[in-house]
């Protein structure tokens, strides 16, 4: 069982790509809606799965899984593995977020639960590589020992963002063009022939 701590919750939101203006919400979210503990499972929808328990009246079934306990059962797209990992399930929040235009999924987030998690002038814990969890919880050899204000990340987030988004479209145009050009040598004459 891996537990994230806040300003590693708002880390790993901002790493899978939030804005670094909304990481103290969706840091506190997280908190309360699994205590950080990736591994929490919350299931109301499948009776022959661990842990089962009926919905609450009035409440659909659920099978929210991981950090930002992502109900897997509303959002088939996700995996119930894919959302144990860490960063995978900030990724998910960070979609489903943008998606809706706010954190109104979250029913501690509309019923203001969130607010006790809250901190304000905090450090994110910006993780810098691959998002390894250890024994321990946090993630092994990806935190940075510097934090970064979110305030004074969210440009590093666009430059990230940006680069993910439009490096592979011009490594794909050099590629294409790289084979255009060996083409086009391989069918010239050779001169003095």
């Amino acid at each position: 069982m891996a537990t994230f701590v806040y300003a590693e919750l708002a880390g790993l939101w901002i790493e899978a790509g939030g804005a670094g203006s909304q990481a103290g919400i969706a840091a506190a979210i997280a908190e309360a809606e699994s205590g950080g503990v990736s591994t929490k499972i919350n299931n109301t929808a499948y009776p022959n799965k661990p842990g089962y328990h009926p919905p609450s009246r009035g409440s659909l079934p659920e099978y929210s899984v991981g950090l930002w306990q992502i109900n897997i059962y509303a959002h088939t797209q996700y995996t119930e593995a894919a959302m144990l990992d860490p960063l995978s399930n900030a990724a998910a929040a960070v979609s489903i977020r943008n998606a809706r235009g706010s954190f109104s999924d979250w029913t501690t987030y509309t019923h203001n639960t969130y607010k006790k998690f809250l901190q304000k002038n905090f450090t994110p814990t910006i993780p810098t590589g691959g998002g390894q969890v250890g024994s321990s919880g946090s993630l092994s050899g990806s935190l940075s020992d510097a934090a970064v204000a979110p305030s004074g990340h969210s440009g590093w987030t666009d430059l990230r963002n940006s680069t993910n988004r439009h490096l592979p479209t011009q490594l794909a145009r050099s590629q294409a063009l790289r084979l255009a050009a060996l083409r086009t040598l391989s069918t010239r004459s050779r001169v003095g022939r």
